[in-house]
């Protein structure tokens, strides 16, 4: 039994210091959390060509960051109420975003500005999304 307890602490040794190589001296870059918000991220959303992500957080707000560089590329400011989701479309050109706000926001995905603002919902929009054309 003791070879055994202390066979376990050798492969828990080893472990541990391949885990602490690969964190500590590892050359590969590494992608950096956005500081942009002032609360939680609790979603990120990379776009189909994997260059930009959108960061939400529960403080209603939402960014978009370039992934390579880590810079802010814009802030979506158009919800009254929480971001819930958020998605790009097919071409990456456009954003629809999702809010307890009873709205939906299409958005351009270049400048971050709303294109348009989906009303009638009498409660949250939990999500949305594009036809797989993405022309609706």
């Amino acid at each position: 039994m003791a070879g055994s307890f202390k066979k376990n602490y050798k492969y828990l040794f080893i472990l541990l210091f391949i885990f602490l190589s690969n964190i500590g001296f590892s050359q590969q870059p590494k992608l950096m959390l956005p500081i942009g918000h002032t609360g939680a991220i609790n979603t990120a959303v990379f776009s189909n060509d994997g260059k930009k992500v959108i960061t939400i957080s529960g403080l209603d707000n939402a960014k978009i960051w370039d992934v390579a560089s880590g810079k802010l590329l814009a802030d979506l400011v158009g919800h009254t109420g929480n971001f819930e989701s958020a998605l790009f479309s097919p071409d990456d050109k456009k954003i629809v975003t999702a809010s307890d706000d009873s709205t939906a926001i299409i958005w351009n995905a270049e400048t971050g500005k709303p294109i348009v603002t989906l009303y009638g919902h009498t409660h949250e929009v939990q999500s949305a999304i594009f036809s797989p054309d993405g022309k609706k």
